[in-house]
C-alpha cells in the first residue's frame, strides 16, 4: 500500500508519495491548480505498483478542486485538519532531519494513523454548508439595514419605536415607505393613515393606532431638515430588506432540496423526513404539521421502542457463551425494529453500526 500526501496550497499543491515503511517512493513534486496539472497527477498515481490512499490538508477551499477530480477517478481521499499533521510533525514520532516538506507529514500521519476516507456524503455536506453560511451572511446584512434604519428613526422621528411592537412589522414598514419622517407623518390625511393600516395590518390596526401615530408625529422633537435625504435613504433600505428576506426565503427552499438528497442518500425516506419535521415543528410549539396520522405514529414509534428496551433488558446474559453472540442477538432486535418501519430508520441504522463497532 502506497500513501500519497498532498500539502494544499492556492495556486501549487506539493504531492509527496510513501510505501507501507516509510520509504519515499515518489518525491515530492509541484502540482498547479490546473487541469492538465491534475491529469499528470492521475497519470503518476495510476503508475504506482500498489494501490494508493490519499490524504490532504484541509486548507482553506483551495482542496475542493483537487478533491473532487480525485474522487471522481475513483480515489479514496481523506481530508484532514492541518491542525492533527502539525500535532504529528511536532510530537517527534518520525525523526526526520531533512525532509521539511509538508505533503511528506500528510502522508506519513495517513500511514500511521490511518484515518477513514472521507464520506462520499461531503458533496452534498458542502453544498449544505455553503447555503447555511451564505444564508447566516444574508441575515447579517438584513441586521445591518435594520439597525440603520433605527438609526435613521432615532434623529427624525425618535419616538417612532414605542408606537409599534417591532417598527419591523409588515404595517411599520408600509407606513415607513409611504412617509419617513415625523413631519410627513404629521402632514398625512388621517383618513388615508388609517386606510394603509388597516390593510396592511389584515384589520388589525385602525382609526385609534393612526390617530396615536399622528399625535406621536406632531409632538415629536425630531429633526426636520433631514427630510430629503432620510426619504431616499429609508426607500433604499426598506427595498433591501424585502429583497434580502425574499432571498433566504430562495435559500431556504434550496437547502431543503439538498436536505432530502443528502437524506436520500443515507437511506431515510421521504415519509420519514416528513414525520421528524412535523415531530420537530412540535416539539417547537409549532402545531402545523401535526396530524392525526403523524400522532398514531409517534404513539407507535414510542410502543415499538419501549417494547425492544425491554427485551434487551430481559436478556438473559449467562445464555451466550461470548460477547460475538450477545451482539448478534441485539442487532436481531434492532433489525427487527428497523425492518417495523415504525421509527426513524436512519436513528436505528446508525444504532446498530455502533453495536457492531463494539469493543468489548
Amino acid at each position: 500500500m502506497f500513501f500519497c500526501g498532498i500539502d494544499v496550497a492556492k495556486h501549487t499543491h506539493a504531492v509527496l508519495v510513501l510505501d507501507g515503511a516509510g520509504r519515499v517512493v515518489q518525491p515530492a513534486f509541484s502540482v498547479d491548480n490546473r487541469r492538465e496539472a491534475f491529469e499528470r497527477l492521475a497519470t503518476i498515481l495510476a503508475a504506482l505498483l500498489e494501490p494508493v490512499v490519499i490524504g490532504m490538508e484541509a486548507t482553506g477551499h483551495y482542496w475542493l478542486a483537487l478533491y473532487d477530480d480525485l474522487t471522481q477517478r475513483g480515489y479514496a481521499v481523506t481530508v484532514i485538519n492541518p491542525l492533527q499533521v502539525a500535532a504529528y510533525r511536532r510530537s517527534g514520532i518520525r525523526k526526520v532531519k531533512t525532509d521539511s516538506s509538508d505533503a511528506f507529514w500528510v502522508a506519513d500521519f495517513l500511514r500511521i494513523a490511518a484515518p477513514p476516507p472521507t464520506s462520499r456524503d461531503m458533496p452534498i455536506l458542502l453544498q449544505m454548508r455553503e447555503l447555511t453560511r451564505f444564508r447566516f451572511w444574508l441575515t447579517d446584512q438584513i441586521g445591518d439595514c435594520k439597525r440603520k434604519i433605527l438609526s435613521i428613526l432615532d434623529r427624525v422621528f425618535p419616538e417612532y419605536e414605542t408606537l409599534f411592537s417591532s417598527v419591523f412589522l409588515t404595517s411599520s414598514r408600509a407606513l415607513l415607505k409611504e412617509a419617513a419622517t415625523a413631519q410627513e407623518i404629521a402632514a398625512f390625511d388621517l383618513a388615508e393613515l388609517t386606510q394603509l393600516l388597516q390593510q396592511s395590518s389584515r384589520g388589525q390596526f385602525g382609526q385609534s393606532k393612526a390617530q396615536a401615530i399622528y399625535n406621536a408625529a406632531q409632538q415629536s422633537v425630531g429633526v426636520g431638515f433631514l427630510v430629503e435625504a432620510v426619504r431616499v435613504e429609508m426607500r433604499c433600505l426598506l427595498q433591501q430588506v424585502d429583497l434580502l428576506q425574499e432571498q433566504i426565503t430562495q435559500l431556504d427552499e434550496a437547502s431543503a432540496q439538498e436536505s432530502l438528497r443528502l437524506f436520500e442518500e443515507m437511506g431515510v425516506l421521504e415519509e420519514e423526513v416528513r414525520l421528524a419535521e412535523a415531530l420537530y415543528k412540535e416539539r417547537h410549539g409549532d402545531y402545523s404539521a401535526v396530524t392525526l396520522e403523524n400522532v398514531a405514529l409517534f404513539e407507535r414509534q414510542a410502543r415499538d421502542i419501549h417494547r425492544t428496551r425491554e427485551a434487551l433488558g430481559a436478556m438473559d446474559l449467562e445464555q451466550f457463551e461470548t460477547v460475538e453472540q450477545f451482539k448478534e442477538a441485539v442487532l436481531a432486535s434492532l433489525q427487527k425494529l428497523y425492518d417495523s418501519r415504525a421509527v426513524l430508520r436512519s436513528g436505528v441504522r446508525m444504532l446498530m453500526e455502533c453495536v457492531r463497532d463494539m469493543h468489548c
